[in-house]
């Protein structure tokens, strides 16, 4: 099937989706609350029941803590054509894993909402949601992202066993909670006060287990636990963890200046897709020393081509440049690592097919050159 790049018009015709007016976000009226994207996740599925599926796959802590706030589902979205039979080759794509993370879970939803929108119109979203499976958590941390959304500059979950059970200080950041080389190398800390605490022991929170578990539900393990082994360059899969901010395109290690197993073939990936957002491509650990993150465990323990992507230059990215900047050029990152998604350590080093024109048909034949 021939697939036609629509990067040049993408930016217009994603400014046609998002919150109503009115959005409950003071100040931020491009980004959705919590409430809002499950709405429209709910509503995406009913509009187009044979490409979109919605699951529960946890519980924020404060839902499975009777007592206190009532907190929330962790849902995914998945897109796929379900009248083509697989198997497809899987994208995952996380956001607000870190609920300050403002940009991301809307870049996320609206990059949901294209594709199902524009499946049977558009040569890329089609070809991508026929031969693909896309899988989201727009938001992974629900009950941080209700503080965020208040004005708190909120790192972690809401676990009131650390820190103080009213301190805003208190919970586990998610991000340094994950078991490949939790805790091992002076990338989080162990200070439950701190906003980079890990959790007294690996995978202890209940949005760390949604999201590891659903992973390694979807993914076959590709590599073994170590960091000498590189997954086979045949391995599929292509992970996005959506953050801010910075501007930069990131890839494991983040807890060691030693290069990945699969170094070559990140590195060369990364550099595509930052070529398309315009971001610094870079190992994690040359922008900051991480461990126990989600990208170091799906890199490090399933093998997956993985990135960081801190989007944009503010955790409170303003509206005017979200929608102007930082939308149009993740969403044409996002097309592109799910258009390699089926060999990501092969594909990105080329050939690749530029300058594509299609000619007029003659006698039901048409030309392409490029």
């Amino acid at each position: 099937m021939l697939r036609l790049s629509i990067v040049l018009t993408l930016a217009g015709a994603l400014l046609l989706t998002g919150p109503e007016a009115g959005a409950s976000i003071p100040g931020y009226a491009c980004y959705r609350t919590v409430e809002e994207t499950e709405s429209a996740m709910w509503d995406l599925e009913s509009a187009y029941p044979s490409l979109v599926t919605v699951l529960d796959i946890g519980n924020s802590w404060d839902k499975g803590s009777p007592g206190g706030s009532p907190g929330y589902d962790i849902y995914r979205l998945r897109l796929t054509n379900s009248a083509l039979s697989g198997p497809k080759p899987a994208v995952f794509i996380s956001a607000a894993v870190e609920p300050k993370d403002m940009a991301g879970a809307e870049v996320a939803m609206r990059f949901a909402e294209y594709l199902a929108g524009a499946h049977g119109s558009d040569a890329d979203a089609t070809w991508i949601l026929d031969y693909h499976e896309i899988h989201i958590v727009v938001i992974a941390n629900p009950d941080g992202r209700k503080h965020v959304e208040a004005g708190l500059y909120w790192y972690k979950n809401t676990n009131e066993n650390y820190c103080s059970p009213t301190s805003e200080y208190r919970g586990v950041n998610l991000d340094r909670n994950f078991p490949f080389m939790w805790g091992c190398c002076g990338g989080s800390s162990g200070d439950p006060c701190n906003i980079h605490y890990r959790g007294s022991s690996s995978s202890t929170e209940p949005e760390t287990q949604a999201l590891r578990y659903y992973l390694e539900y979807v993914y076959p393990d590709s590599r073994p636990d170590d960091t000498s082994t590189p997954a086979p360059s045949t391995t599929g899969g292509v992970v996005i963890d959506l953050k801010s901010a910075g501007g930069k395109m990131l890839w494991s290690w983040g807890f060691s200046s030693g290069d990945a197993p699969n170094h070559t073939a990140l590195q060369t990936l990364g550099r595509k897709l930052a070529y398309l957002n315009g971001y610094t491509p870079q190992r994690m650990v040359d922008y900051s020393v991480v461990d126990g993150t989600l990208m170091d465990f799906a890199y490090g323990e399933l093998g997956l081509a993985t990135y960081a992507v801190l989007l944009g230059s503010s955790e409170f990215e303003p509206c005017a440049s979200f929608e102007s900047t930082v939308l149009p050029d993740n969403m044409a990152m996002l097309l592109a690592a799910a258009r390699t998604a089926h060999a990501p350590y092969l594909l990105p080093s080329g050939p690749d097919a530029v300058g594509l024109v299609l000619g007029t048909p003659v006698s039901g034949t048409v030309e392409v050159t490029a």
